[in-house]
């Protein structure tokens, strides 16, 4: 995989949990039906090839708008104190196999926020040995 594709997998998983957290940490007075909000995660049923993947600006844009979901999830989660749905169960879909088929997993939102950043170390680290290895960047110059 190119760098750009490690960093696209990478804000895809990110802005998947990111989406959910701020439909999660909405005041379950914002929603007159708050049970019935699509609560699922599918994590491998996403687009691939897009820009993001070959263009250095469109890929720091979709940085900045990941980052701008998780900062406003904090923001309302903050502004509302504890008048969050108390519901934060989310279920997750995963393929484990190269055919169609989603296994399903009972989770929570935090513990998808959680899976992604985590996911996202394991790519950025990916990233950092394409550019020493591949590109011959020199370590120093890498966060």
């Amino acid at each position: 995989a190119s760098v750009g594709q490690h960093v696209r997998h990478s804000m895809d998983h990110l802005e998947l949990a990111a989406n959910m957290a701020v439909k999660c940490t909405l005041p379950a007075s914002s929603s007159s039906t708050p049970s019935l909000l699509n609560k699922d995660i599918h994590y491998d049923l996403r687009e691939r090839g897009g820009r993001d993947e070959t263009e250095m600006d469109e890929a720091e844009e979709r940085v900045r708008r990941v980052e701008e979901l998780l900062r406003n999830q904090a923001s309302i989660q903050e502004a509302s104190h504890q008048q969050v749905q108390e519901d934060r169960t989310v279920q997750a879909f995963f393929m484990l196999s190269g055919d169609p088929t989603e296994f399903q997993l009972p989770s929570t939102v935090e513990r998808e926020l959680g899976f992604a950043a985590h996911h996202a170390i394991h790519h950025m680290a990916m990233v950092k040995i394409i550019a020493q290895e591949t590109l011959q960047l020199p370590p120093e110059s890498l966060p």
